[in-house]
């Protein structure tokens, strides 16, 4: 059984990574260029990317070797398929997790792609009518792609492939009504990048705080940065992050209910850092396009206590370090900075509380209680302190979240704009408003943790 690759839509175009990679990952027999000195080898990647789906349709592909032919035919590099890895995307994720991570190969160039995929079953086509097989073609022993790879010391090389859903998927049967599908060999080499590899990372060193959470009735979500085993570089969950500087692909949630949030598009990756709050690690979203999304959540909650320990590089922005839920009135909340205060907004009727921090370590807890807002409902605090309220948009209403509600950390609700720029260290939610004296008792523990001032 090979590696699955699952291609869903991504608004105009879908895609999938095949990451040819060197770390723990197996590399059948390479061969080296004969009368060749071995060096330090760069590092090549592959990617396969689709087209042409409509909503609701997916294709996954059973994946079972790669092949890298040099041009002299002297070079091949057989990459096995893992079977216990399942990629996949959806619309925010516009370059697919790893399967493999830039595998060291020798300098030369390179002229052939070989795919192999299980030879009586190669997949499934996922439609609205239903699930279809999709077979391999009798004909082809394996799905080759013709291209020019030159590789050079010091650089690493991603190797862009087209799939097209017109070209590569040939129905069989009625047009209208297939029994299958046949994978046909219409793969092709698309665009090359090439990039100088960095220097080396240090490893960020295990540095947890053990202390038990002081709270535990109604947490719903725990995202803990100093938890390094809860980060890692791809957004299956599967390759760890270790070292300063990695981008985080999955950030899971250690509160025990699996909301695990992901980015498969490798530009949209926060990155992890060490020391950034206090001694600990943070992880540092851009301000750009940065975020961790989660689509069509089974989160409920109204009332709701919010936890967040990072900081503002810049609290003069408009920007959000969560939000949850779809864009109506009260049918989202969301928290963040606007004008150099403190947001705390339910879409629409919002509520501005004491300027906040810019650039220090800052813990924030927002409480609501449920209910209209047009009364006390809603309370912010700033290091242990509850802010005055210094403005509001309130329409009133109870918060409601709406149908389809997606959850972002690092973001606005709306994807687009609003983006957190700072480092997030720990960030929690409860279903429930907190007491004053648990507040107090949460400050205390991230004060102590952190070592705050």
């Amino acid at each position: 059984m090979g590696s699955k690759i699952k291609i869903i839509k991504l608004g105009q175009w879908w895609g999938a990574f095949l990451l040819l990679t060197g770390c723990s990952i197996h590399i059948g027999n390479p061969k080296d260029f004969e009368g060749k000195e071995k060096k330090a080898k760069p590092e090549v990647s592959v990617i396969l990317s689709g087209s042409e789906f409509e909503t609701d349709e997916g294709v996954t592909l059973s994946l079972t070797q790669v092949n890298l032919k040099s041009s002299d035919g002297n070079v091949v590099y057989e990459f096995e398929g893992d079977p216990t890895l399942d990629i996949s995307m959806d619309e925010d994720n516009r370059w697919l997790t790893y399967l493999f991570i830039n595998e060291p190969v020798a300098i030369g160039e390179y002229t052939e792609l070989e795919l192999f995929f299980e030879p009586q079953r190669a997949g499934t086509f996922a439609t609205s009518s239903g699930n279809f097989d999709i077979i391999s073609d009798d004909s082809i022993e394996s799905y080759k792609v013709s291209t020019s790879i030159e590789v050079s010391e010091g650089t690493r090389t991603s190797v862009y492939v087209t799939f097209k859903k017109s070209e590569a998927l040939e129905a069989v049967g009625e047009e209208e009504n297939p029994s299958s599908y046949i994978l046909r060999n219409e793969f092709t080499a698309g665009e090359i990048q090439v990039d100088n590899i960095e220097a080396p990372k240090q490893p960020i060193k295990d540095e947890a705080f053990l202390g038990p959470m002081p709270i535990n009735d109604g947490r719903i979500l725990h995202f803990d940065s100093t938890q390094i085993e809860s980060l890692f570089l791809d957004r299956d969950c599967s390759i760890p992050a270790i070292n300063d500087g990695d981008a985080i692909g999955c950030w899971k949630d250690i509160s025990g209910g699996g909301f695990n949030l992901q980015q498969g598009e490798r530009s949209r990756r926060p990155i992890l850092h060490g020391s950034r709050i206090g001694s600990l690690p943070a992880i540092e979203f851009d301000g750009n396009n940065d975020r961790f999304v989660h689509e069509n959540t089974n989160l409920t909650f109204v009332a709701h206590t919010i936890v967040f320990v990072g900081n503002f590089l810049d609290t003069t922005r408009n920007q959000r370090f969560f939000s949850f839920g779809s864009n109506d009135i009260n049918q989202y909340v969301a928290a963040g900075t606007e004008e150099g205060n403190l947001a705390y907004s339910f879409y629409r009727n919002n509520a501005y509380y004491a300027p906040t921090p810019q650039g220090l370590p800052t813990v924030i807890v927002a409480t609501y209680s449920g209910g209209d807002t047009t009364g006390p409902v809603r309370t912010a605090y700033v290091n242990g302190i509850a802010q005055p309220m210094t403005g509001s948009e309130e329409t009133g209403g109870a918060l409601n979240i709406g149908e389809n509600p997606r959850f972002y950390l690092g973001a606005s609700s709306s994807g687009s704009v609003d983006n957190f720029g700072g480092n997030l260290s720990e960030f929690i939610l409860f279903d429930r408003e907190l007491s004053e004296a648990e507040i107090e008792q949460m400050f205390a523990f991230m004060k102590d943790k952190y070592q705050l001032p």
